[in-house]
Order: C-alpha cells, then structure tokens, then sequence
C-alpha cells in the first residue's frame, strides 16, 4: 500500500472537538494518528506520533483546529518544493497573542499570519513570508524533529520548535492558507509558568550559543564511561539520552534506574546501546552512582543528572578538562557560611566544591577519593563530600561553564521525605569537615611596605592551611609582590581585589597580623540588580495579589520578582499570582515563583503571635528568598510582604543609600493599629533614623547579608530575649555579624492592608510586644 502524503497527528483529551477536525482534513491524502491520554504532554504525543509517521509531510495539529481552504495541498507541496531549507510551516493563532506572544515582544512586525477567529477573519501583516511565529495549534514540515518532553502540558512547544529550527539552520514559514482555531490560550496554568521559566532559561540563559546555525558533530569519546541515576521523570532521561547519542555516541552509557514507576523502565529497556540496571527499591543519588561507576569500563568516568540539557560539544569539553585535570565539573560552587547552599562561582579560580548534576573524573583520581559515600541518604552532600575528600588528597577541578543546561529539583520535588534527609544529611557533613574549614576564607593584605616579608605572611597560610586544610586563604597584594606569592600551595589567590568581582564574600579575619576586616559594599552594576520579593500563604487570601500592585508599578530598570508560595495546592488557590507573573514577564519583568506545601499553622487559633509553629515556615520562606538571591547573582534583595504596598520609587530611595539593611516604615492596621513596627530607636539624622530592628514588612538587604545570614526563631544571643524571625535577623546582623542596625528612611511610607478577615488577636499582639518591645 502506498504511503500517505500526509500524517497528521494530534493529541486529544477531547473526542467531539477532534471529530470535526478530521473532517475538515478528510479529502486529502492522508492518515490520522490520534495519541490519547496515555502520554502526559503534547510533546511526548508527538514524538510518539513522529515514529508512527508514514507521510511525506508530518502536520502536527490541536483537536481545535480546522482546515478551511481547498487548496492546502497544492500550496503545501509548492512551498517545499521550491525550498529546502524550510523548517516548520504555519499560520498566526489567535489575535490576542499579538499582545502576549514573545515573537510579538521582540518587534511589532513579528507576528504575522492570519486566522479565522469568532466568525471573522483576522490579519497581522504579510502571511507568505520567513517569520519567527508559528503558532503550534497547527505546524506542518517534511522533516522530523524531536519534541522537548521536559515541557509539560502544551505551552511553548511551538516557540521552542521554532528556535530549535533557526538552530539548525531551517527558515519558519507562515503559509498563505486558511485555517480557523477556536481556542485563545491559557497563560494562567501552572504549566504555562513552568513552560515560561524553561523556555527563557534555556534559550536565553547562555546568550551567544543558540542564535547561529551549528552543525552538531558527533565526536568518538571511547575512553568515557557516563553514569546516570534516574528515578521517575521519563520527560528528561528520553531527551538527554537522545542528545548523548549525538554528542557521545561512543561513550559507554550507563543508566540506573531507581525503581521509576513512570514508563521509564520499560522505554530504557527498550533502547540499545546502553547498559540499564534496575534497583527494586529507591536506592538514593550515592549507591546508584557507585553501582554505575563499578560496572564502568572505561578510563574517564563521570556521573550525570538526567534533568540536564546537553549544549554543544558540551560533554567534549568536560571530557576534556577531565583528561587534563583530573576533576571537571560543569558548575563549580562555593559555599556560603551556613556551610552548603551556595553559589555558582564564575569570577574566583577555586571553589569550595564541585556540584554533581555533571562531574567528570579520571580513573585513577576516582581509586585515590574513592566512592561517593553512601552514608548520605536521598538526596544531597554527596557531591560536597566527595569533593572534601578529593581536595583533601590534594586534587582540584576544573570548571567548564556552558556545557549544560540544568533544571533543578525536578527528581528531589518527587521524594516526600527529601526535606527530613537534606537536615540530617547536613548535620552528618557538618559533624565531619566544620572543623577542617570548609566554607572558611581567610584574606590577607599586603601593602608595598610589607611586600619584602612574603616570608612570613606565607608561614602564616601554611600554618592556616595545616589547621584547617579545607579552608581558603588568599593574598591580596599589590603587582610588584603578586610573583612571591601566586606559586605558593597555600594561597587560592594572590592579586588586588579589583581583579575579583566578589571580594566582598571573603570574610577576612583578624588572626593574622596583615588581615583586617573586609564587610564592604558589592562591586555593584550601574543600576544593581535587585531582586524583589515576597510571599504567599494559605492566610490572607483575600489580600494575597496586594504587594504585587506596588511591585507591577516600580520604576526601577533592573529588578527582577521572586515569588514564594506555601500552600496545600498552590496552583488552585493562587491561580491570580500566576496569571500576574505571566503579565510581568511579557512587559519584560522576569518572575520566578518557587512552590512548596506545608499546611499553614496561620489558618487556626494560637496562643500569640510568636507561635514557633506558625514561624517555621516563615523562616523557611524567607530562606528560600536569600538563597534565591545569592544563587542568582543579585546585587539586593528587597523583601516585600504580601499585605504591604510599596511606594514606586522605593528600590531607587533605598539602593541610593548603599547600607547592608536599608527600609521605611510600614504603618499599623487592625490589631496592630498603635505600632508602625520600629523598635528600639537609636539615633535620628533628618528623614532617616536607625533603630535596633524593624519589620521585615518591606527591607533592602545588600549581598554581604543576604549571603551570611538566615532567618531563625529562639533566644536573642545579646540579651537572651524570645525572638521572632525579624527581630533576630536584625539584632544577628548588628550584633553577631557587624553589619550595623537598620537604617530607616522615614518619609517612605508603605501601606499596610490588614486582612479583616484574619486579623491578629489583640491579646497575643500585646504580649508579643511585651516580650519583644525596647522603647526608645
């Protein structure tokens, strides 16, 4: 039987809109491949569907759509017929993505097409002509691509095919036919928001390496062995295997497969060419590794997150750094002074420790470290710890940025008990290296005068180093004297601190005779990059969208929004917040919302308002906010809470200033009528006055804090007095850290919406004054 000339696929949930569909596609030439519910994204629907495929042209169409001109045959087969080098065909989708489309956002010419939309026809431009959007209710080719299956749902397939086409060279066409589409889009779903974060990241977060046509070499890596341990998560273990067959199609492939309940048993064991080993139960990150490793045959191993993209000759690089240096890694931390949880460093030529979502390793570096230690249950510090042991037998790494993209947490948000094991992973890490220095960075300076006793400042950093072998000791000295010190084994570094864009983060002591503190202000950019951000909760429902409408009106150039969100079912109850977060993103206000459940101790009665149980959760919002922060790369983060309103030109008041913490006042509402949460004032300067510590309510913290410090509960360290969060983040940086007291500027005033319907008891506001109140 002859092929048909066309395929075309569709996934449907909906049986009566595809019906009429296929009638609107039934006088061609052509065969209907219908994917049901047994795929759980459009993307793995077409990638099924692409498989099954026997037509000359793949036309890749929502249920919704409809096929109302006669001569789509004719124009089709001209189309390809004169040219090569197309891509992926189609037509606009509906009129009100010109206003939300980022094609549209990049130049008013960009959407182009037409559609029949509500009984007319409408027309953006030219409609036979190269564009950039296609809109994916309807995309015709006659080559085939692989979907990207790490996009859940439907949203942005469409925006992704077509960059991934200009990568390879390919031209996206928008054809002159007709076609009607009766669905104008969702951008509220927590799909769409996930979709929006990946695509930008992806595509935009390594600038200079999607833009221009690369032809993908396949290079024979036959000495290289890659482990990969998977649990669950098919939608990014099919697409990295399928990268690692063109970019390592000689490398030995070993996947462990964590006992996944998602299909992915059985589609690894349907491959060829890599080596599977099932484990009955959730064996955790370590034991899976090292079940890998040993069956590895070759003399380069390395281990491999399966929620990892692969960029170009991204696995030759790190094999390669590998070869030469022992210990290559694709993100190289440092850790900050909780000890873990810090940052990618780019700037510094060492790093506390080499991350795992990519590390590679010679074999005889791997006999000397060892394996990764298996004490350290799912999930976490198995990375870290390895990388003490291999610096403690005189091993380094080698950074390689660019050579994947990673989309974090996608395997760890799938284990329940992951929060329980991180803490007790943490304290079994700390227990072994807190007191060999991990985390410790010991500054030295060296002016002209003292350049001649090089002799004794290296003493000095070996007898740190001796103490604490783990620790990072660094010289900063002027040229003439840099070449006394940069040979030295004891010294990461030797240079003026111009030549590091974060010499602030290295906390110089005062053990040695050439130190002296260094607390100054960031190396900002001109204007910083601040972070804004605020947090949602089961409590104040009805006020949760109100620090968003300060936010969506500031008038700052270079800020970005991060949003924390506890709740049972965040998706449901904060439908608005993802509606707005998508609105600020097509304005250009880049928003990372974080959600996680906790069932929220704000929605019963308690005894006060310093309920431990109704804090914990705070502090952990609030922690997450400052890690999202230095993690980022943020100059300051102001945090804003949900029932506060902020003034437009708060960020521009407060970053003027330049202090370590820097708000204004918040007046009281409701129960908290009397206070405007200053406490213990301190001294007056004109607008501005500083006070032992204030209100969370809305405050700008500069990076040399959000860095060091985090949220807690419990006894004020000066003065044994109960503390909430707030108070202790403040008195902690004044008094503990250095950072001086709060700085308000008295004339920025918030507005402060009380929820009515969920106010604070009189009672417990009194007595949590009682305990916490210093008056002036």
């Amino acid at each position: 039987m002859a092929s048909p000339k066309f395929s075309i696929v569709t996934w449907v949930n909906r049986p009566e809109l595809y019906h009429d569909m296929v009638e609107s596609f039934a006088h061609l030439d052509c065969e209907f491949i219908t994917i049901g519910a047994e795929c759980g994204s459009m993307a793995q629907a077409y990638n099924a569907g692409t498989d099954r495929a026997q037509g000359r042209y793949l036309v890749y169409c929502h249920q919704d759509a409809r096929l109302l001109d006669a001569e789509f045959e004719s124009k089709v087969e001209a189309l390809f017929s004169r040219d090569d080098k197309l891509g992926l065909v189609g037509v606009a989708g509906a009129d009100s993505n010109r206003q939300k489309s980022l094609w549209f956002a990049e130049g008013a010419d960009s959407y182009r097409g037409k559609v029949f939309e509500d009984g007319h026809w409408v027309t953006f431009g030219d409609s036979d002509c190269e564009a950039r959007t296609i809109d994916g209710f309807f995309m015709v080719t006659d080559k085939k691509f692989s979907f990207p299956e790490i996009l859940p749902g439907v949203h942005f397939l469409d925006a992704w095919m077509c960059r991934q086409a200009e990568d390879a060279g390919l031209r996206n066409w928008v054809i002159d036919i007709d076609m009607a589409h009766l669905s104008k889009g969702e951008t509220a779903s927590r799909d769409y928001r996930n979709n929006l974060e990946l695509y930008r990241f992806y595509w935009y977060g390594n600038p200079g390496t999607n833009h221009a046509a690369r032809a993908f070499k396949a290079r024979r890596l036959s000495d290289l062995s890659i482990v990969i341990a998977v649990y669950n998560n098919l939608q990014f273990t099919r697409p990295l295997l399928e990268q690692l067959r063109t970019e390592a199609f000689d490398a030995e492939i070993i996947v462990v497969n964590n006992a996944s309940t998602d299909g992915t048993s059985a589609w690894l064991d349907a491959q060829s060419g890599i080596k599977v080993v099932h484990n009955a139960t959730n064996e955790g990150v370590s034991r899976a590794w090292n079940k890998g490793l040993r069956l590895a045959t070759r003399d380069v191993l390395s281990v491999l997150n399966n929620d990892v993209q692969v960029k170009e000759d991204g696995i030759v690089r790190l094999y390669e750094a590998a070869q030469t240096h022992g210990i290559a890694c694709a993100t190289a931390m440092r850790a900050n002074r909780s000890l873990w949880g810090g940052q990618a460093t780019h700037a510094l030529p060492n790093s506390d420790y080499a991350n795992g979502e990519a590390l590679f390793f010679r074999r005889d570096v791997w006999q000397s470290v060892g394996e990764f230690d298996e004490s350290y249950v799912l999930a976490y510090f198995e990375d870290t710890d390895w990388s003490c042991r291999a610096r403690l037998r005189g091993h380094s790494w080698h950074h390689v940025p660019g050579a994947i993209v990673h989309f974090p947490g996608q395997t760890s948000r799938l284990v329940p008990e992951v929060a329980e094991n991180f803490g007790k992973n943490f304290e079994l890490f700390k227990k072994r290296y807190q007191h060999l220095g991990f985390s410790e960075h010991t500054a030295i300076t060296v002016d002209t005068s003292l350049a001649q006793d090089a002799t004794a400042v290296l003493k000095h950093a070996e007898l740190l180093k001796t103490e604490k072998p783990l620790s990072r000791v660094y010289v900063f000295c002027p040229d003439a004297a840099k070449p006394l010190f940069a040979s030295s084994r004891y010294i990461d570094y030797a240079g003026e601190p111009a030549d590091t864009l974060d010499v602030d983060f290295w906390l110089k002591t005062e053990r040695a005779s050439h130190t002296s503190p260094l607390i100054t202000a960031p190396q900002a950019q001109d204007p910083p990059r601040v972070l804004v951000g605020t947090m949602m909760c089961d409590r104040k429902q009805t006020s949760q969208m109100v620090s968003l409408r300060g936010i969506a009106e500031l008038g700052y150039e270079n800020f970005s929004v991060y949003i924390n969100i506890q709740s049972d079912e965040p998706q449901a109850k904060f439908a608005s917040v993802f509606e707005w977060a998508a609105e600020q993103e097509f304005r250009g206000t880049r928003v990372h919302i974080d959600t996680w459940t906790w069932t929220s101790s704000w929605c019963r009665d308690a005894e006060f308002d310093q309920d431990p149980a109704r804090l914990a959760p705070i502090c952990t919002a609030r922690n997450m906010m400052l890690q999202a922060a230095a993690s980022m790369g943020f100059d300051y983060l102001l945090q804003v809470d949900n029932d506060v309103i902020i003034p437009s030109n708060t960020i521009t008041r407060l970053v003027q200033e330049n202090r370590p913490v820097v708000g204004g006042v918040v007046p009281g509402r409701g129960a908290h009528g009397h206070l405007k949460y200053l406490f213990g004032h301190i001294e007056n300067d004109g607008d501005k006055a500083v006070y032992e510590y204030t209100t969370c309510g809305f405050v700008l913290l500069r990076r040399d804090v959000f860095e060091y410090l985090r949220y807690r509960t419990g006894k004020c360290v000066k003065d044994n007095r109960q503390l909430s969060e707030d108070p202790a983040f403040f008195i902690d940086a004044a008094n503990v850290w250095g950072f001086g007291h709060p700085l308000i500027l008295t004339d920025l005033v918030a507005e402060h919406w009380d929820d009515p319907n969920a106010p604070l008891t009189h009672a417990g506001v009194v007595r949590d004054i009682s305990v916490l109140r210093r008056d002036p």
